[in-house]
């Protein structure tokens, strides 16, 4: 009994085990036929799909239909590629188009700005006109010609005679900002001779001005001598020289030249329309109600072309710019030779300087009062003396040290041997229309010295008198 049930238990287990290793074999062999037998479907679709692409040239609605419903990874791909490929050229073409849109914009812009500035010209030239037909009516007689100074407004610089009223009286002094930038001016000036020209050149004998167009200024610090070389050789007063000099290339080449114009085409049109109307103005230095009608149209006139340029900032500052880069230029070629100091930096200063001055040439343009820069109080041909109580007219260079020297010869005379700065007249107070052009006064004196460097001969009046004459090194 006991052995039959140990056999049937052994037959139940065999059998067990029998079903046990059976069955999973089975069931892997089932899934991997299932997978097959999909993997197998899905190449036949496709290979059907192939089949059909090349037999026919459109696609079957219903084959469409059905690779949308089931696409398949490389259809996944091509999309894929042909999206990026369409929306890099999306991108590019929407970079044209915004370059085009630019390019457009651009020339619109110019165009705009061509139509601003013939309209500007032309009104412009229209407000000219009705001026001028005004001068000529309140004229009555006609113009005569006497040429005797230049520039917009009548502030050129000469070194011919003054008005008799141009006396030593008081009278009120120019307006704040004219006064205020001038002393910058000066000042600017002086710090700049001070600190590239004083103390002993490195080698005298080699010294000479640079060739160029500020060259002729040069000459003209010692009308009808040959002795600025004198001052630039000397070790004291080098920088009174350089100071002139600058002063003389500033009211010869940038005052009255109108370098605020904004453009080289308004600077050379208001040129000619000051030229056509210096023979009225030239002609009316005793009629002074003509003279004040001149600095009307030229005060009217100023702030047209400010407002003008205000609209349109941009080209005018870069005409700016550029005419400050070309002053500074000249004037750098003319004395850079014969510097004490390191050029470096030298450069941008006279820019500066340059900007001062336009500023101030600008700001005296503005106003209805006539200024004028002299270099003497007497005739070209006569030599200019220095007197004490006549300071309103003319006052020693800051450097001078010979006051002293000069006082026991005061009651005679003292020859002034160079002229550091200009002065300057004025003729009407304010922008009042009912100021009065009838006098001209000095507003400020000039700044001269009466000491000369140690190898001038000594001056002799030609009237026999005596004057003063001091040489140092």
């Amino acid at each position: 009994m006991k052995r039959r049930s140990a056999k049937a238990a052994q037959r139940r287990g065999s059998t067990f085990s029998l079903n046990y290793e059976d069955k999973s074999p089975h069931t892997i062999s089932e899934a991997s036929r299932s997978r097959k037998r999909k993997g197998s479907v899905t190449e036949s679709l496709r290979e059907e799909r192939r089949r059909r692409r090349a037999k026919q040239t459109d696609p079957d609605p219903d084959e469409l239909e059905e690779e949308r419903a089931n696409p398949t990874k490389v259809d996944y791909n091509h999309v894929r590629k042909a999206l990026i490929l369409a929306r890099a050229d999306a991108s590019r073409k929407a970079d044209a188009l915004e370059q085009k849109d630019a390019a457009l914009e651009e020339l619109t812009r110019e165009v705009g700005e061509r139509d601003r500035i013939i309209k500007d010209k032309e009104y412009l030239l229209l407000k000219c006109s009705e001026i001028y037909d005004h001068i000529r009516m309140v004229e009555g007689t006609g113009l005569t010609p006497r040429l005797i100074g230049h520039g917009l407004g009548g502030r050129g610089h000469h070194a011919g005679s003054v008005p008799p009223n141009a006396r030593d009286v008081s009278y009120p002094e120019p307006t704040e900002s004219v006064k205020n930038m001038l002393v910058k001016l000066r000042t600017s000036i002086r710090d700049f001779a001070n600190k590239y020209f004083s103390g002993k050149l490195q080698t005298p004998s080699m010294a000479q001005l640079g060739i160029g167009p500020a060259q002729q200024y040069m000459q003209a610090t010692t009308p009808g001598e040959e002795t600025y070389m004198d001052y630039l050789l000397s070790r004291h007063r080098c920088p009174m020289i350089i100071e002139a000099f600058i002063w003389r290339f500033i009211c010869g080449a940038v005052f009255n030249t109108i370098p605020w114009g904004g453009n080289e085409e308004i600077r050379h049109h208001l040129s000619g329309l000051q030229n056509l109307l210096a023979q009225f103005h030239n002609s009316s230095e005793s009629d002074p109600e003509k003279m004040k009608a001149y600095n009307l149209w030229r005060k009217q006139t100023t702030e047209l072309v400010l407002q003008i340029h205000h609209a349109n900032t941009a080209p005018a500052d870069l005409h700016l710019s550029k005419v400050e880069e070309s002053y500074a230029t000249a004037i750098s070629k003319t004395i850079v030779t014969v510097m004490r100091s390191s050029p470096a930096g030298h450069k941008e200063e006279l820019g500066n300087i340059i900007r001062e001055a336009i500023a101030l040439d600008m700001e005296m343009s503005r106003q209805l009062a006539r200024y004028t820069w002299r270099f003497s109080n007497k005739p070209a041909d006569k030599p200019c003396h220095f007197r004490l109580g006549r300071e309103n007219v003319m006052t020693l260079h800051s450097e001078e040290k010979t006051i002293s020297k000069l006082t026991g010869t005061m009651k005679k005379k003292a020859r002034v041997h160079l002229v550091v700065a200009p002065g300057l007249t004025q003729r009407g107070q304010d922008n009042s229309p009912s100021t009065s052009f009838k006098d001209e006064y000095w507003a400020v004196p000039m700044d001269v010295t009466c000491v000369k460097p140690k190898r001038q001969e000594n001056f002799s009046s030609p009237n026999g008198g005596s004057e003063a004459t001091v040489q140092v090194e």
